[in-house]
């Protein structure tokens, strides 16, 4: 933490509920005669509200008596109406000795004839104050803002952990801090139908219209301008440390506490302020680094809003009223990019629904690069949004109702930091590139690592990962802690290592007792923008799931995916970003139907859709990426002869191109199971051929353009086997890429199926080649099936594979290996073997043609909550070497 402390700010009196006498506050409401006001003997029927709309009452209230369809309903605040009630009437029932009533929300004019209310200033009080979990109440002071001092709340919040064990602070990004301060404001709202003593009979018949389904009236056009005016000033004050270090980007958020405050009763308006205390974090790939800053700042800001004129609102920016800025001198390693910022979030909702909300947060920055000059600037400041949403909910409406809808982002007001600075001076033959980028030109030649090789026995299920084509594969992630994570097609359980090998988590996802243990394997996995792991897992029987698991292997969320199609034979093939925090799940029903799911972070679904062909007699997808923000899905089509197709669209989902592709007939059934994504928007693939006789390299342009195809092997024929898995590109140029292979006409050892990893140049062309074998029971080679592979920024190569050592036993474990990337040389001892392999190019083309793919949208795709956790899972592991 710091060596300083920065008081934070406090100053304003704790919000007191206000009263429709509070002379302070001008109010005026008046409802309309055909309006149901309840009262309090009225309440004290109601049954508590279950959220679905639904009002049930024990006996038949005074005040609802002979209620109709289309009548709007209003109460205050109760013990059952907290947050009040402003609702229109869908139905109306006995129930027994009581009342049943369908209601849907309705907009404020629908039941009041005119509203005038204009509040004195109100205050969230010290927000430093709130209980916060997990967190201590201190006291600070400032020399800048002595009359503002008040309590302040510590927080301690790791962004991520990737083994779970908090001694170890280098897989770690930590925010420390305090936060305290106020939020000021005051609110106007404003409305007159003028002499109207009852809702104009075209209202009433549009809300008729609208309750059967008939939206051929716009009820915005028929209700009266609405007015709202709406005044803040925060006053905030945050000390801040972040520091760890990253190898992927990552941005979370932490609501660290979330509260009403206090209502503001003018019945039977309610008008509830609601804040919130939020942390937000981010950076991109950073070596070790640590900021600090303090940060104090207050401003005033205020829009009004008509619902008549939404385009044209009276905005007055910040005004920045004090400002105090100081910062302890950054620690950093090569490169560090981080931003942390602690604030709050204050909305004030009328009858629990929407109104008037600022945000503001402080925040600290640090961007540093020991290869610039200046290496390091710090900066600090503020930042936050304001708005004015006064609308209803899609319960009656096809999208929310908005009487007004604004939003503008204030700032971010931000200084850079005169402070002391460390020297830039890198470590002798330190990389050039970001963390996580792969080898620099030096590393590649002279690799800083020792060779290794490893087995984890048995963490998958089925000798069907031994081979298989589409239908099963390894998928190896780097994690933002800079481990890898492995997942597979029949994997029972997800398992993490670091660079050197050492195993640090193997975690099975563990079901109720009624699935059974161990019966949801992870089949992909997937680093998300928040620093967490998405997992799509898959059970014996369907549906599958998406669960999302922090860096330490705890489960967040588990969520089954629901088809409409109950007959859906469903099969996973991928998981992809969508660029921003939420995912694409791909995954075939059938062999002729694919289905793209759009998932938020949360897991829920945003939208679906399906793409088919109707001349095809198999539909494989194999490949889904994401291509600088486009989803990229690609596999093996037979019309009736088997072919590669391909299919982009950006993230509006529009098509940018559909086509297959058709290989030589020497090479025919080309298929890519691997991507990398050019700077450019390119996608080269990499896969198999022939089946799987010949190895398969392709660059697709964005248009959907052959740039250029390549065709590693041993030849064309039966008489070998030379499958590609995966492909990384490295930073000098070209690509290093794995697979399994064998020559079944060859001497031993080239006879058996090995593990394969060559060096192409930038167009394919071959390089160096290897291929590597383990000894297996008895002495045989072991068989190799599906391989993965990432590159390490110290020159190696991280390769992993499935493995059969011993042919008796009805699994396959995980290999895992790390050579130079610049020659792929390893001794593996008397555990294994590795020798050269004499791979060539082989002569070929490919072929873009028009796809007449059919695509549509797909409703009633759904996910829901299910119960689930990670548990341990037994495994050993055996070191090769000599």
């Amino acid at each position: 933490m710091f060596h300083r402390r920065l008081a934070l700010v406090a100053l304003l009196a704790t919000l007191v509920p206000a009263c429709k006498d509070d002379p302070k506050d001008e109010v005026e409401i008046v409802p309309f005669r055909s309006t149901r006001i309840l009262g309090e003997a009225d309440l004290a029927l109601l049954e508590p509200d279950a959220g679905d709309g639904v009002l049930r009452f024990t006996s038949m209230p005074a005040g609802l008596a002979n209620v109709q369809r289309g009548q709007v309903i209003v109460a205050s605040k109760s013990p059952t109406t907290p947050t009040g009630l402003l609702r229109i009437v869908k139905s109306a029932a006995a129930d027994g000795d009581g009342l049943r009533l369908e209601t849907v929300h309705a907009p404020i004019q629908l039941a009041f004839q005119k509203i005038h209310i204009k509040t004195t200033t109100k205050s969230t009080g010290e927000l430093g104050t709130t209980a916060w979990p997990n967190s201590t109440t201190q006291p600070l002071s400032a020399q800048d803002f002595d009359r503002h001092v008040g309590a302040t709340q510590n927080v301690n919040m790791v962004v991520f952990d990737g083994d779970g064990d908090t001694e170890t602070e280098n897989d770690q990004v930590v925010l420390e801090g305090d936060l305290g301060g106020a939020i000021d404001f005051s609110f106007r709202l404003d409305f007159d139908w003028g002499a109207l003593e009852d809702l104009p009979d075209l209202v009433e018949q549009c809300i008729g219209n609208l309750l059967e389904g008939d939206f051929s009236c716009s009820l915005t056009d028929l209700l009266p301008e609405a007015k709202a005016i709406f005044d803040a000033k925060p006053s905030l004050a945050a000390n801040l440390d972040l520091h760890g270090a990253a190898i992927l980007s990552f941005e979370k958020e932490f609501v660290l506490y979330k509260s009403n405050i206090g209502e503001l009763v003018y019945p039977p308006v309610v008008i509830t302020p609601h804040v919130e205390i939020v942390a937000k974090v981010e950076g991109a790939a950073s070596a070790a680094f640590r900021t600090s800053a303090n940060t104090a700042i207050s401003f005033d800001t205020s829009v009004t809003l008509s619902s008549k004129q939404p385009g044209t609102p009276q905005f007055k920016p910040p005004e920045l009223d004090e400002v105090a800025l100081n910062a302890e001198p950054p620690e950093i390693t090569l490169r560090a990019s981080a931003k942390a910022g602690l604030g709050a979030e204050l909305s004030t909702l009328i009858y629990g629904i929407s109104g008037p909300y600022l945000t503001a947060r402080a925040f600290a920055a640090v961007d540093a690069d020991a290869f610039r000059e200046p290496c390091v600037t710090l900066s600090a400041g503020v930042e936050g949004s304001l708005g004015v949403k006064i609308t209803t909910p899609a319960f009656l409406f096809i999208d929310p109702f908005e009487i007004i809808s604004w939003e503008t982002e204030l700032g971010p007001v931000e200084k850079v930091l005169d402070v002391p600075v460390p020297l830039c001076e890198p470590a002798p033959n330190a990389s050039t590139l970001p963390p996580g980028s792969g080898p620099d030109a030096e590393r590649l030649a002279n690799p800083t690592f020792t060779a290794w090789s490893r087995t984890y026995a048995a963490p998958m299920s089925t000798l069907a990962t031994i081979g298989g084509g589409t239908s099963f594969w390894l998928d190896q992630q780097r994690s933002i802690d800079g481990r890898m994570v492995i997942a597979a097609r029949g994997a029972e359980a997800l398992i993490k290592i670091d660079e050197d090998g050492a195993l640090v988590w193997n975690r099975a996802l563990s079901v109720d007792a009624d699935e059974g243990f161990g019966v949801l394997h992870p089949v992909r996995v997937l680093s998300t923008p928040d620093a967490g792991l998405l997992v799509l897992a898959e059970p014996r029987v369907p549906p599958l799931s998406i669960v999302k698991l922090t860096q330490a292997g705890r489960v967040e969320f588990r969520r089954e995916l629901i088809l409409p199609d109950p007959t859906c034979f469903e099969t996973p093939v991928g998981l992809a970003s969508d660029g921003g925090s939420g995912s694409y799940v791909v995954l075939a029903c059938g062999s002729l139907r694919v289905f793209i799911v759009h998932l938020n972070a949360a897991g829920e679904v945003l939208d679906a859709s399906s793409f088919t062909d109707a001349t095809a007699t198999q539909l494989n997808p194999a490949l889904v990426t994401n291509a600088r923000g486009d989803l990229f899905i690609s596999g093996r089509i037979s019309q009736p002869m088997d072919s590669m197709f391909a299919l982009r669209r950006d993230g509006q989902g529009n098509v940018l191109f559909a086509n297959r592709y058709e290989a030589c007939p020497a090479g025919p059934d080309v298929y890519p199971v691997s991507a990398v994504i050019e700077d450019n928007g390119d996608v080269t693939v990499a896969g198999r051929g022939g089946a799987e006789h010949n190895g398969f390299l392709a660059r697709l342009k964005t248009d959907g353009d052959v740039g250029f195809a390549a065709f590693p092997g041993f030849g064309f024929g039966a008489g070998s086997v030379f499958a590609l898995d995966a492909i990384a590109e490295l930073p000098t140029t070209g690509y290093i890429v794995s697979g399994y292979a064998v020559r079944f006409t060859a001497d031993p050892p080239a006879d058996a199926v090995g593990l394969a990893l060559l060096q192409l140049d930038a167009v394919g062309q071959p390089l160096w080649s290897r291929r590597y074998l383990l000894a297996g029971a008895g002495g045989e080679p072991g068989r190799v099936g599906q391989t993965d592979l990432r590159l390490t920024d110290d020159g190696g190569v991280l390769v992993t594979a499935a493995t059969q050592l011993d042919p008796l036993v009805a699994t396959a474990s995980l290999w895992a290996m790390k050579v130079p990337a610049k020659d792929g040389l390893i001794d593996l001892g008397i555990a294994g073997t590795s020798f050269a392999d004499d791979v060539v190019a082989l002569p070929c083309s490919l072929t873009s043609l028009p796809w007449n793919v059919t695509l549509q949208s797909e409703s009633g795709v759904t996910t829901r909550v299910v119960p689930t956790d990670t548990v341990p899972f037994a495994m050993t592991v055996q070191t090769q070497g000599p």
